[in-house]
């Protein structure tokens, strides 16, 4: 019997072959040997076996806790100086037994003990290509069978290839099972890699790296995850269910946001944004399920098998939770190019487990089969092929908006029967440079049939609202006592990605009629020029039949048709203002204001931006001063919403802002986004 000591951990059945050989046939390769000198004890028996002799071993590699192991599916030779037998390899226990004719050897005997195998297609070399292997010599006397026990300590190289070997076999296993049958390419496994640089993939090649672990944290060639994570690449590949751009990316951010910031185009940074986050998150889930299938005694193992993604770099998160986790703290999720929210919702997806968000347990075969069969390459595409495929997009919004991918509420308001309902959802997509800007809104009848869909929804900010007409308010009111609605929202920059449904969310006819009706302008609508006038410009505007506003503005306009801008710091100004008057007094008014960037050259120490309104007797009061009262935000992080109610009502409210007259450029610009006055019917 012979036994093997080895420190790394994982296994798999193996291929176990008997019986006389021709043991000329293969020639002997180069090798890696790189090992302590292990200790070989041998027990003789007399088995009568003629003109042949057998041996047989037991090999064991040992995992970064102690704990030995069976060493599976490891290919085994036995030669002499000049040839070798054809290959054998060791079964689930670690057992392998060689029968072999006497006269066909040398007396010089070895079993070679190599680091691959040929049914998973893996093997582990040095990064100079040198196949990990140990020879130690056998002593076979006449009618002699021996068993052999061979121990070796952790300190040598292969002693630890032997660990990314037997993690990468059951890997390679997994994936030959779930294929149908079919295994992977040969993969290769480079080991160590360089000190400073991380693991990865490479068509068919895998370096793992030789960085030292962080305190507490597996070392990199006993980090199951990252080996499992890097071979899920090879998956990818050979499947053709990924477009990976390749490059740096991150687990804690939108990796638009991440591409963005690196120097890309917004348009590219998106493109491989969404490749990017799905090419890495798919292959940590497929990993980690993969883990589940393993033998007990390697499940035992630490960090295998749980729910965890750990790595030698010195963080974890988990899997198996709504929004994500990092080294242990609750974090947001980035939506659909958040790499560890895809991870998770795909766990949540294939996961047994029940709950209120996750209404699914999708099997791991027919996970990879839905994939594979749609060759799903971001996860708009997967979650597409998931609605095509039948499956119900109201549970599936419930588990997206758990990761900020979709909405999760639609709002109403002015729900009156005499006067349409406005619905509003909120934009974000997990994204601080992108929010989704086209939707589609569908209303459904209590028995959840369709009743009309309007398409293509335009939405800028941080906020889309639909309106109905008349005629569609009426079908509404028509339906009973509740109805349901839902968005389909889409991100159009370059392509269109999202397309992903809401869930449906439920509402009750109104059972009052107006006295009092909002009046909502947006940026849009004021039909101002994309340009800071040097003189005074007045206009008259009737959004609807209830109010109408004159306004007068100086170094204001519609800019990068977006936002109402104010821009009072120019050498030829130093004064901005936006000036409304209404022809009725205005009960409650709202409005989003924000700086347009952080470069604006203006601060308390320098500069006035109030708001002032126009009451009853006309005359102009001040309500507010947001240089010195309010921290504005920048207006890509979102803007302040200022609303107050008047009892007496109000005739009209301006902004006024001076600034140093200071630059040629366009600076101290203020901007607006959507504003809401109401007004009394009664008026």
């Amino acid at each position: 019997m012979l036994f093997t000591k080895f420190l790394l951990g994982m296994a798999f059945a193996a291929m176990l072959t008997t019986g006389a050989i021709n043991v000329k046939t293969q020639k002997k390769e180069k090798v890696a040997e790189d090992v302590v000198m292990p200790e070989v004890t041998a027990r003789r028996q007399t088995r009568n076996l003629g003109p042949q002799r057998m041996v047989s071993a037991d090999l064991r590699w040992t995992d970064e806790q102690g704990i030995s192991h069976p060493l599976v599916g490891a290919k085994v030779n036995l030669h002499d100086p000049d040839v070798f037998s054809p290959n054998y390899y060791t079964d689930s226990t670690g057992h392998v037994e060689i029968i072999y004719d006497y006269y066909d050897y040398d007396q010089d005997l070895y079993l070679k003990v190599s680091a691959q195998n040929d049914t998973a297609n893996i093997k582990v070399q040095t990064k100079q290509g040198v196949l990990y292997t140990y020879d130690f010599q056998v002593n076979i006397m006449i009618d002699d069978y021996i068993d052999y026990t061979f121990t070796t300590a952790v300190e040598g190289d292969f002693d630890r290839a032997l660990n990314i070997y037997q993690a990468a076999y059951y890997y390679g296993m997994y994936a030959k099972n779930i294929n149908h049958g079919t295994a992977m390419p040969m993969c290769t496994f480079n080991w160590p890699g360089t000190t400073d640089q991380g693991s990865y993939y490479s068509y068919n090649s895998i370096t793992i790296s030789g960085k030292t672990a962080a305190s507490g944290y597996p070392n990199s060639w006993a980090s199951w995850d990252v080996i499992g994570h890097e071979y899920g690449h090879h998956v990818q590949r050979t499947k053709g269910i990924t477009q990976n751009p390749g490059g740096t990316h991150y687990i804690n951010t939108n990796n638009i946001d991440s591409q963005y910031n690196s120097g890309y185009t917004l348009e590219n940074a998106k493109a491989r944004g969404h490749k990017l986050s799905w090419a890495e998150g798919w292959p940590t889930f497929w990993s980690t399920v993969a883990q589940s299938t393993f033998p007990a005694d390697i499940k035992n193992i630490a960090t295998v098998a749980d729910t965890r993604y750990t790595t030698y770099q010195g963080f974890w998160y988990e899997l198996d939770t709504y929004g994500a986790i990092t080294t242990g703290s609750h974090r947001n999720s980035y939506g659909d190019a958040d790499e560890i929210a895809i991870q998770s919702i795909l766990y949540k997806l294939y996961s047994p487990t029940i709950d209120t968000y996750d209404k699914f347990a999708i099997d791991a075969q027919t996970m990879f089969d839905i994939v594979c069969n749609d060759h799903s390459y971001t996860f708009t595409q997967f979650i597409q092929a998931l609605y095509n495929l039948g499956y119900d997009q109201n549970d599936l919004a419930k588990l997206l908006g758990q990761y900020n991918v979709i909405p999760t509420e639609i709002n109403i308001t002015n729900n009156y029967i005499n006067f349409p309902a406005s619905f509003s959802w909120s934009t974000y997509m997990g994204s601080s440079r992108l929010r989704f800007d086209q939707f589609d809104f569908v209303v459904l009848d209590s028995n959840l049939n369709q009743v009309f869909r309007v398409d293509n929804i335009y939405a800028t900010g941080n906020t889309a609202q639909y309106t109905p007409t008349a005629n569609e308010w009426n079908q509404i009111l028509a339906l009973g006592t509740n109805y349901y609605v839902y968005v389909i929202s889409k991100q159009t920059l370059s392509y269109v990605s999202g397309l992903y449904a809401s869930e449906r969310f439920e509402f009750v006819q109104p059972t009052e009629y107006l006295t009092a009706v909002d009046t909502v302008m947006h940026p849009s609508n004021w039909g101002f020029r994309q340009q800071y006038y040097f003189d005074g410009q007045n206009a008259v505007h009737t959004p609807d039949e209830h109010l109408t506003i004159n306004s007068s503005r100086l170094r204001c306009g519609y800019i990068e048709q977006s936002y109402i801008v104010l821009s009072a710091k120019h050498n030829e100004a130093g004064h901005a203002y936006l000036s409304l008057e209404f022809n009725k007094p205005v009960y409650f008014y709202s409005f989003d204001i924000a700086m347009w960037s952080d470069s604006e050259g203006i601060t308390r120490n320098n500069a006035e931006l109030v708001m002032q309104i126009k009451d009853e007797n006309g005359d102009w009061i001040q309500r507010a001063d947001f240089l010195n009262d309010y921290t504005l935000p920048v207006k890509n992080e979102g803007f302040l919403t200022y609303n107050a109610w008047e009892d007496d009502g109000i005739y009209g409210i301006r902004w006024l802002e001076t600034a140093p007259a200071t630059g040629t450029k366009n600076k101290g610009r203020i901007a607006f986004n959507d504003m809401l006055f109401r007004t009394n019917l009664e008026d």
